[in-house]
């Protein structure tokens, strides 16, 4: 599992309770694995190489 972060205003106290569930069965079920994918996939023209004080 992998999860960023953003907390542009600094709110102190906020706490993150997400996690993930993981069950061993000796069955096989119908979906045996599957994948969800939030938000805007990652791409390499999308990344600010660091410490660049402009970037286009």
């Amino acid at each position: 599992m992998e999860t960023h972060y953003d907390n542009p205003t600094q709110k102190t106290g906020v706490i993150d309770n997400s996690g993930v569930r993981i069950t061993l069965t000796k069955q096989f079920r119908r979906n045996e694995a599957s994948l969800l994918e939030i938000g805007v996939t990652i791409n390499p023209h999308h990344v600010i190489p660091p410490g660049l004080p402009a970037f286009i």
